[in-house]
């Protein structure tokens, strides 16, 4: 099958060697309707693979100024690719580079660790794509870097709806010298893609070893993100080959792995001298670091040329194999040198010196299908070099005095598969101190230096004796990184239109939302009448549990034990958040706590970092709205808008509606209660959310066991008495579950039965006496939005009651700030009081 030029991006298929400049820049979409119309017209300018189809001097060109854009997870979600695309995407890419055991498998650890990274880590701003500019020619203008830096000002900009998190600048390309910062030659095992290379190339693999939609290693056709025939009503995407139907939004695209490594070149060459003078023959500390790379500097492979650099062999020679040079065991190019773990070639795998096995090297078969094995987990590099340049000269006296420049390598790779390929290779074979026999051996350029599963620092050369490096230190750290998906160009056009297409609703879609909008008007009835009702001073109360008992300080702490299935946006280990909690009674007209009701209990976490949100009603909070009681009375939104409109009628309707829906007054009264202490109640958010891209749940609030409540005395205000009196010895620890759907047959949207479902703890939350009874904190309570959709994407409100919600709950916080004359406002967060 012939590749698509025309629809993948050119970064895909080429380094871009014409092109010696580059600059990176990574960004985040803050104004989704300006990225769109940016992203609609960047799909025209950006650089796809046709330069490819002819010679240089016919038409298609290779452009001046070659441009390449690529997304995370969190940037489709924000560019509101749909729900079910979403899921197609790998689960590495949906994770991210930076979760914790992702980052246990790849070695970030100690200083290569996510928490500090430059970007792209936990606490940083979430990174929703990186614009990749490419310029310069071969005469090497001095001016050419700089029309990067033009190119990146003019796309990434506010009047794009794009916010820029960081510039990664790139050191200028040399084709006379491709030696990254330790001074070998870099680059030259690099494989070709089927279509597009020469007859006599040696290192080919299969299209879709990089290209979705095209068969892979395993002649299989990758699987990738589709979306439903009517989220693309304009016919932008192809149809799916595997899925007829669906539609294609993966199909000439790749995933990009980048990851931003240091390098440091003085500690390097300064080990390689003390190293070398321990070994018996007192080698050069050329010798011994080209043993670990496996090439010497000039790019010859050890292999072929053991003892020294030959000036007259081929610099880039690539076409050999470490059994057709009979280096079984590793004598001339070491089992655990850098370019024998991530390209074994056809060396054995596990154990490369197996004799029995060795005896076939001859058969071209059997070294064929050795070779196919490694070739099922090959990456296509792209990186570039950054930081000033040092002596290529081999000066040891230079190389080996330390300086305060920041060199390194931006990593980047094109793969179908990040698990099988990026993510294989590197905690497979490069950082594993056990790979293809050894026993306590990293990979002494990317992986030295290991303390997880066990300390593992040696560097073995096979030979008779063999010889043992010990203590080999870490020269490359992980500075940043990120997954990202280089889109095809029907993809990109797609999302440049929004990937909700108009259409018309179906009958059920009508009814609800004819059913949402008659639900705002019943409840700002509600509201206006009750507000109409009081005498001045006029407060605007909430619809929805009015009657405030107090408003409370607290802490949300993750369970720093919480296991990696649990992980995700807001909930990380050990993370710690400042928060708001409101309690409250729901009927606004109640005067005292002895009567029956319904409670509440809302929270607004605090300081969120700004990851995708549901909705952009605030940007760094998220909300907690719950009650006592594991149901509602209406299990469904006609039946909640049905009782609604007989209660704004007035009692008398209110009262015929209980007698033809004699349930739902018996469900009622068993949801209400007359609690003695509000934090006796176990409390239940009723409505569905998402726990990821994956998860159903519905959220519990219980008080932590163990803990002790103050009797109260019965009265009017016996709620606010109780918290008072309870606070008054000290903080008090909830507990914040999750109810996990799972696979049960449980139906999202039955807000009248309770889930019959163990609850999982995933974070405590404690309660801070300070400022209890603080005017000025109540009456930043009343102020406040609590609503289930001031929530992070991966925690969206679902279901059909909640999408009811998003309108409500907006509309009444609005209402209720015009009518008491302020401005909605997000938060501050409380500080303690010295």
């Amino acid at each position: 099958m012939t590749l698509d030029l025309a629809e993948i991006q050119g970064l895909v298929l080429s380094g871009y060697g014409d092109r010696p400049c580059a600059k990176f820049v990574l960004f985040a979409i803050e104004d989704v309707t300006r990225a769109r119309a940016w992203l609609a017209a960047l799909a025209e300018r950006v650089q796809y693979g046709s330069f490819l189809a002819t010679s240089k001097s016919e038409p298609p060109f290779l452009a001046d100024v070659c441009i390449n854009v690529a997304f995370t997870y969190e940037g489709f979600a924000r560019l509101g690719l749909p729900r079910d695309a979403l899921l197609g995407f790998s689960g590495s890419f949906r994770g991210g580079m930076a979760a914790p055991h992702r980052a246990r498998q790849l070695g970030d650890d100690g200083p290569s660790a996510p928490e500090r990274w430059l970007w792209g880590g936990p606490g940083q701003p979430s990174v929703h794509g990186v614009l990749l500019v490419y310029t310069g020619s071969d005469d090497g203008d001095p001016h050419e870097d700089e029309q990067c830096a033009v190119e990146i000002t003019r796309e990434v900009s506010a009047e794009h709806g794009l916010r820029a998190l960081a510039t990664r600048d790139t050191l200028p390309m040399q084709r006379a010298n491709r030696a990254e910062h330790f001074g070998f030659a870099d680059g030259i095992s690099n494989p070709s893609l089927a279509s597009l290379a020469r007859p006599d190339k040696r290192d080919v693999i299969p299209d879709g070893e990089v290209v979705l939609g095209y068969p892979n290693a395993y002649g299989k056709h990758g699987l990738g993100p589709l979306v439903a025939p009517e989220a693309d009503a304009r016919g932008d995407l192809p149809e799916s080959r595997e899925k007829p139907g669906r539609r294609d939004f993966g199909k000439n695209g790749s995933y990009l792995v980048f990851r931003e490594l240091s390098q440091d070149v003085a500690t390097f060459w300064r080990f390689m001298t003390e190293a070398a003078a321990t070994l018996p023959e007192r080698p050069s500390p050329v010798w011994l670091a080209s043993r670990m790379i496996g090439r010497w500097p000039n790019g010859q492979p050890v292999t072929q040329v053991p003892e020294t650099d030959d000036p007259h062999r081929e610099s880039s020679d690539n076409d050999f194999g470490y059994h057709d040079m009979k280096d079984y065991f590793g004598t001339a190019c070491p089992i655990g040198a850098h370019i024998r773990r991530t390209n074994p070639r056809e060396t054995l795998l596990p154990v490369p010196h197996d004799p029995p096995l060795s005896e076939d090297v001859a058969d071209p078969e059997r070294a064929a299908q050795r070779s196919d094995v490694t070739d099922r987990h090959r990456l296509v590099r792209r990186g570039r070099s950054y930081g000033p340049r040092r002596s290529a000269s081999f000066d040891l006296a230079q190389l080996t005095e330390p300086d305060d420049a920041t060199r390194g390598l931006h990593f980047l790779c094109v793969v179908a598969n990040i698990r099988r390929q990026f993510e294989f290779v590197q905690g497979t074979w490069i950082i594993n101190p056990n790979f293809a026999g050894l026993s306590r051996d990293p990979d002494p350029l990317l992986g030295a230096r290991r303390t997880y599963p066990f300390e593992a620092s040696s560097f073995v050369i096979p030979g008779c004796p063999a010889r043992f490096v010990d203590g080999v230190q870490r020269f490359v750290e992980t500075r940043g990184g990120a997954y990202f998906f280089l889109p095809s160009r029907s993809a990109l056009r797609y999302l440049g239109q929004g990937p909700t297409r108009p259409r018309a609703a179906t009958e059920g879609e009508a009814q609800e939302e004819a059913l949402a909008n008659e639900l705002v008007l019943l409840e700002r009835t509600k509201v206006e009448r009750d507000f109409a009702a009081q005498t001045a001073p006029q407060q605007a109360r909430r619809a929805f549990h009015a009657r405030s008992h107090g408003v409370v300080r607290a802490t949300l702490q993750v369970d720093g034990t919480l296991p990696a299935p649990w992980h995700s946006r807001l909930f990380q280990p050990g993370a710690c958040y400042p928060a708001w909690v409101r309690f409250s009674s729901s009927a606004p007209g109640t005067r005292d706590d002895r009567a029956r009701n319904l409670h509440g209990l809302a929270i607004k976490v605090m300081e969120v970092a700004p990851h995708p949100r549901a909705t952009t009603y605030e940007s760094r909070t998220q909300d907690f709205v719950l009650i006592d009681a594991p149901r509602l009375m209406a299990s469904t939104l006609a039946e909640l808008v049905a009782l609604e409109r007989a209660a704004v009628r007035g009692k008398l309707a209110l009262a015929a509606h209980f007698v033809r829906h004699p349930g739902q007054l018996r469900a009622l009264y068993a949801i209400s209660s007359r609690p003695s202490h509000p934090l006796a109640r176990v409390y239940n958010s009723v409505t569905p959310f998402a726990y990821g891209p994956e998860r159903a749940v519905r959220w519990v609030v219980r008080l932590r066991r163990g803990e002790q409540l103050v009797p109260s005395a019965p009265g009017p205000t016996a709620l606010r008495d109780a918290l008072r009196a309870q606070l008054a010895k000290g903080p008090v620890v909830l507990e914040l579950c999750v109810q996990n759907r799972g696979t049960r047959a449980i139906p999202l949207d039955d807000a009248g039965h309770a889930w019959r479902v163990p609850d999982e703890r995933v974070a405590t939350l404690t309660l801070h006496p300070e400022g209890f009874d603080d005017p000025a904190q109540e009456a930043l309570g009343e102020r406040l939005s609590f609503n289930p959709w001031n929530a992070l994407e991966e925690h969206r409100p679902l279901g059909a009651l909640n999408a009811a919600r998003k309108l409500v709950y907006r509309s009444l916080y609005e209402l209720r700030m015009r009518l008491g004359g302020q401005q909605p406002e997000e938060p501050p967060r409380w500080h303690a009081r010295s």
